[in-house]
C-alpha cells in the first residue's frame, strides 16, 4: 500500500524506449505499464531498425526484473527499490468513451484507454485514498489527446538537466591574475605546470579555484594582457600547461588548432592520465577531425596503441531510406564515409614508403586502406559489440549525441588495458527520435563522468568549417 498524496503513473511506450531505467526514476508512485504498451515493444523487438530493437529489448528486460518479485499482473503490483509499485493493466474502458475521430486500434488510443480506465477507478476511490493520475509519454500529440479527454499528461523530465550545457562544466574558466603574476606565468611556461597553491596566491579572486572540477580547462589572464591555457589537476595538486594555438606549426603539424578551444581539446588529449575524453560541440567545430588527428598521431609511436576503432551511430537524419543491398560493411558504408573524409584531409599531405625505396602520394594504396587491410582501423556501428573488449586501442564513439544511454555505456564499458576512449557529438543534432539533448548517451556521460580523475569534457562554440556552416549553426539551431 502506498502512502497518501503518491501518484499513478501510466506509461507509454516511448518513455521505456527512451529510459529502461524510468521505473526507478519515478520513485516512490505508482507506476502502470498498459498492456498495448507489451504488444508494441514485442514488435519493436522484430522491427528493421537495429537501434530500436536494441532499446526495446532493454526495455523489455528492465520490465521482466520485477517479475521475480510477484505477479506483474496483480492488482496489487510488486514492490521498486524506491519504494513505489510497479503492475501491468490489461483492462480498459471501451471506445466508445473516446472522443469522435479517435481511431480505438491504433495502440496509442489504446494506452489512452487504460489510462482513462485507470482514472475511471481512482474517481471510485474515497476522497484520501484517491491517486491523481498522469499519462507519461515522450510523444507530444499523445499528451495532447490525453489532455483533450481531460486526463493529466506530462512528458519524462526525470532524467533531464535543466540547463545541460552549463552542466557539461566543458566552458573554460576565465581566471584574471593579480599584478605581481608575471613571474608564476613565466615559471609555468618553463616547467610544463605549477602547484595550485601557486594560483591561489596570484589569483585575483582564489576563491573561483575552489569551484574547479578535476582536468577543468582554465585560461588565465594577467594584467599586462599575457596569458596561458592549463588544465586544473586537482587530484594532483598542479595546473598543467597546454599548447597555446600559436606555437603549432601549419606547415609542419598539418592540422593545426584554429582557436583556444580546439587547443585545449588537444590538450585534454595529450594528457595520458586521462582516460576519457568528451568533444561536445556544434556542427563544424572539429570534434571528429581532432579526435581522429590524434588517433592517427598516436598509432604505433611508442605509445603502445595498435588500432584505431571508430563507432559511429547509424541513425539516420530525415526520413529513413529503408532497406539498403549489400554486406554489412557495404550497408553501413554511408556512415562511414565522413570518418574517411576526415581522415583523408589528415593523410593526403603525408607519403608512404613503397617497397623500392621510393615515395608516392595517397591515392591506390592509400593510407587509409593500409590501416584497414592490416586491421589497424576499423569502423563499424555500435550493433555487434558486446562481449568484445579492445586491449591497446583508441576508441573513438562519433555522433554520440544519437545514443541512448545504455549503449554509450556499453561502447565506453568495450575498453581494456592500455585503450583510450574520445566521445564527440553535437546535441543539437539529434535524429533518433527517442532521445533529446539533455539525456541522449552523450550529454549523460560528459555530464556523470564530472569531476573524475580519469575523466574530461571541453564544449567547443566556435564553427571553423566555413563561414556558411557557422552561420547555419548559430541561427538556424
Amino acid at each position: 500500500m502506498l502512502p497518501r498524496g503518491r501518484k499513478t503513473y501510466v506509461l507509454d511506450s516511448s518513455v521505456l524506449m527512451h529510459d529502461p531505467e524510468c521505473i526507478e526514476s519515478l520513485k516512490d508512485n505508482e507506476i502502470v505499464i498498459p498492456g498495448p504498451v507489451l504488444q508494441e515493444l514485442g514488435d519493436l523487438m522484430h522491427a528493421s531498425d537495429e537501434r530500436k530493437k536494441f532499446q526495446a529489448r532493454e526495455a523489455t528486460r528492465a520490465i521482466e526484473a520485477y517479475d521475480a518479485s510477484g505477479s506483474l499482473a496483480s492488482e496489487e503490483g510488486v514492490p521498486t527499490r524506491t519504494g513505489g509499485l510497479l503492475r501491468i493493466e490489461m483492462r480498459s474502458v471501451t471506445h466508445k468513451k473516446l472522443p469522435v475521430g479517435y481511431n480505438h486500434t491504433q495502440v496509442d488510443n489504446q494506452i489512452l484507454q487504460v489510462a482513462l480506465f485507470i482514472a475511471q477507478q481512482q474517481k471510485g476511490r474515497k476522497d484520501l485514498d484517491r491517486r491523481r493520475v498522469v499519462l507519461i509519454s515522450k510523444d507530444t500529440n499523445l499528451r495532447h489527446r490525453a489532455k483533450a479527454c481531460l486526463l493529466a499528461a506530462e512528458d519524462y523530465k526525470s532524467d533531464k538537466v535543466e540547463d545541460f550545457m552549463s552542466a557539461l562544466y566543458g566552458g573554460v574558466a576565465e581566471i584574471k591574475l593579480k599584478e605581481s603574476a608575471e613571474e608564476a606565468l613565466s615559471l609555468l611556461y618553463r616547467h610544463g605546470s605549477i602547484p595550485v597553491s601557486e594560483l591561489c596566491s596570484m589569483a585575483a579572486s582564489p576563491e573561483q579555484i575552489t569551484v574547479l572540477y578535476e582536468n577543468q580547462c582554465i585560461f588565465l589572464e594577467a594584467t599586462s594582457h599575457k596569458t596561458a591555457q592549463a588544465i586544473f589537476k586537482k587530484d594532483r595538486g598542479i595546473i598543467r600547461l597546454v599548447k597555446p594555438m600559436k606555437d603549432y606549426k601549419e606547415e609542419r603539424d598539418r592540422i593545426v588548432p584554429r582557436n583556444d578551444q580546439q587547443a585545449f581539446a588537444l590538450g585534454l588529449l595529450d594528457d595520458r592520465d586521462i582516460g576519457i575524453v568528451t568533444l561536445v560541440g556544434i556542427a563544424g567545430a572539429g570534434k571528429t577531425l581532432l579526435a581522429l588527428k590524434w588517433a592517427y598521431e598516436n598509432l604505433n609511436n611508442g605509445s603502445g596503441y595498435k588500432r584505431i576503432i571508430v563507432f559511429r551511430s547509424n541513425t539516420e537524419a530525415g526520413k529513413r531510406l529503408g532497406f539498403l543491398p549489400g554486406d554489412l560493411n557495404e550497408k553501413f558504408a554511408p556512415w562511414k564515409d565522413p570518418v574517411y573524409m576526415s581522415l583523408d584531409l589528415l593523410t593526403k599531405h603525408r607519403v608512404r614508403e613503397k617497397g623500392d625505396g621510393s615515395y608516392r602520394e595517397r591515392g591506390e594504396n592509400s593510407i587509409i586502406e593500409h590501416l584497414e587491410s592490416a586491421r589497424q582501423l576499423i569502423v563499424m556501428p555500435p550493433n555487434f559489440t558486446r562481449g568484445a573488449t579492445y586491449h591497446d586501442s583508441i576508441i573513438v564513439i562519433d555522433d554520440a549525441q544519437n545514443l541512448p544511454m545504455k549503449l554509450a555505456q556499453l561502447l565506453i564499458t568495450r575498453a581494456g588495458e592500455n585503450s583510450r576512449v574520445i566521445i564527440t557529438g553535437d546535441p543539437t543534432q539529434i535524429d533518433d527520435p527517442f532521445l533529446d539533448a539533455a539525456s541522449c548517451g552523450l550529454v549523460q556521460a560528459a555530464i556523470r563522468f564530472r569531476g573524475n580523475p580519469l575523466c574530461a569534457s571541453i564544449f567547443l562554440t566556435a564553427s571553423e568549417r566555413s563561414k556558411i556552416a557557422e552561420l547555419a549553426a548559430r541561427l538556424l539551431n
